[in-house]
């Protein structure tokens, strides 16, 4: 009878261990979407300066949960060899010449004498002098979604050390630097791409860009 009991709570705590792991894993990857979704966008609002630098729009349409059914085959023509200087053009169009679109946070949210700056003080202090170092303002979306990598990089790090604490607040780092700082400019962005480019390539980056918005990243963890 001793035996008996001992050996159906050896079994319960393997259980309770197996399925905690199994939440880990789950909490781990979607993370990862998250942070690759991130480091995609990163990607794609740089300007392209060789085929390498443009982005997999199949990998970014898995890290966003889609393709959605309206642009799946956007994306198959878009996965087709790139025109590189077709891009190019592109993107000069859009975010350079003329009347272009702003990739700066400062141009979507109050208070623009004081956004770059404060978003300037947060890689400040989290040591990423790299991100101030560049000729582009510290509020770029592109450096402002690498950060949002990085803090996604940061918190499965802390996951995989079983530091449960430290990782809820690299999250809600993330969640807080997302709300504040590149939610409302990304969405922005997003609509005014979708309205004026000509690019397939564009109309897949800004359709990924405005499903990222316009749902929760953070309550799927």
């Amino acid at each position: 009878m001793t035996t008996q009991k001992k050996t159906s709570r050896t079994y319960g705590e393997s259980d309770q261990r197996a399925i905690a792991a199994e939440g880990l894993r789950t909490i781990v990857a979607s993370t990862k979407r998250r942070r690759d979704a991130f480091a995609l966008f990163a990607q794609a609002l740089q300007y392209p300066a060789t085929c390498e630098s443009l982005v997999d729009l199949e990998a970014l349409s898995h890290a966003v949960s889609a393709p959605l059914p309206e642009f799946a085959e956007d994306i198959h023509t878009s996965c087709a060899p790139p025109n590189l200087r077709g891009i190019r053009t592109e993107y000069t169009r859009l975010f350079i010449v003329g009347d272009c679109i702003s990739l700066y946070g400062s141009s979507y949210l109050n208070g623009p004498q004081n956004e770059a700056a404060r978003v300037a003080r947060i890689y400040r202090f989290m040591g990423l002098a790299k991100a101030l170092s560049s000729n582009e303002p510290a509020d770029f979306l592109a450096f402002e979604f690498d950060f949002l990598n990085y803090l996604c990089s940061m918190e499965i790090n802390a996951m995989r050390a079983h530091d449960s604490r430290s990782s809820y607040e690299w999250r809600a780092q993330q969640r807080e630097f997302w709300e504040m700082h590149v939610q409302a400019p990304a969405e922005a962005v997003a609509a005014l791409v979708c309205e004026r480019t000509r690019c397939r390539y564009f109309a897949v980056v800004a359709r990924s860009l405005r499903c990222t918005t316009t749902k929760s990243l953070f309550n799927r963890l």
